[in-house]
């Protein structure tokens, strides 16, 4: 995970199951941050405050699919939920997000992909 607005005792406890396989990044930036994006499956947005969420933006242009708090401008921005990514609500965001089908679907599309570059 990278950011760095949760504190680490938070994020681990909204994902106690895989809290052992989790890796916190922190804040990067430059190609550090490219990096991440190009390696990862999912991008979460979880800020209910975040006005207009450049770095959804980012994950976007990078072929991610966005899971963010129907909050803010990310309501505007995601405005073809299951294709370009989904609005949950914030009690939501937690491990449950991964069994909503949209993503399951990219989720299985990144592995496959994964599988057949190498």
């Amino acid at each position: 995970m990278v950011g760095g607005a949760a504190s680490y005792a938070t994020v681990h406890s909204r994902f106690a199951v895989v809290s052992h396989n989790l890796r916190l990044q922190g804040m990067l930036r430059g190609e550090e941050l490219s990096s991440a994006y190009a390696s990862a499956d999912i991008f979460m947005m979880p800020s209910e405050t975040e006005t207009l969420g450049f770095v959804a933006l980012e994950a976007m242009a990078s072929g991610l699919p966005v899971v963010a708090v129907a909050a803010g401008g990310l309501v505007d921005i995601i405005t073809k939920p299951g294709v370009i990514g989904e609005l949950i609500p914030h009690s939501v965001l937690d491990l449950r997000v991964l069994s909503i089908p949209s993503l399951q679907q990219v989720l299985h599309i990144k592995q496959e992909e994964r599988l057949c570059s190498r």
